[in-house]
């Protein structure tokens, strides 16, 4: 991945991400059902559960930095109900796993800090952060 498309990618994941501690407007609820979310096939649920551990789900795969190369959102919610609602989806953990070759590389992280393959990412929280609430248009 070239370094302009993996801090291009990096900067959408950062701007996704917000952290927990932060209120907003609950969203308006709707009466139509949600779409079915399409079947994850199983070598890209495998390579998600190696990055993230077992109870890692998969939100979008793909060629997502649109470099030619297969790139995997994986997340681990966080557990509990939170007290008051938030738009979004609250995680532990965020990864972007990437298929280079046959081998699937971490490409960038969102856990306690930001980080990269090269390290962490400017503009990161200097104390680590428990829970993020990820949002995606």
């Amino acid at each position: 991945m070239s370094k302009i498309a993996s801090l291009a990618l990096a900067g959408l994941i950062v701007f996704a991400c917000a952290s927990c501690g932060k209120s907003s407007p609950a969203p308006a609820k709707t009466e139509a059902a949600a779409p079915a979310a399409p079947a994850i096939p199983p070598e890209v649920q495998a390579a998600a559960d190696a990055a993230l551990g077992s109870e890692t789900e998969v939100l979008a795969d793909g060629d997502l930095a649109k470099n030619g190369h297969q790139q995997v959102l994986a997340i681990n919610r966080l557990k509990g109900n939170p007290e008051k609602a938030l738009a979004g989806t609250l995680v532990t953990r965020v990864a972007v796993i990437e298929n280079d070759g046959g081998a699937w590389k971490e490409v960038f992280r969102c856990d306690e800090h930001l980080k990269n393959a090269n390290g962490y990412l400017g503009g990161t929280p200097l104390a680590g952060v428990a829970g993020w609430r990820f949002q995606s248009e």
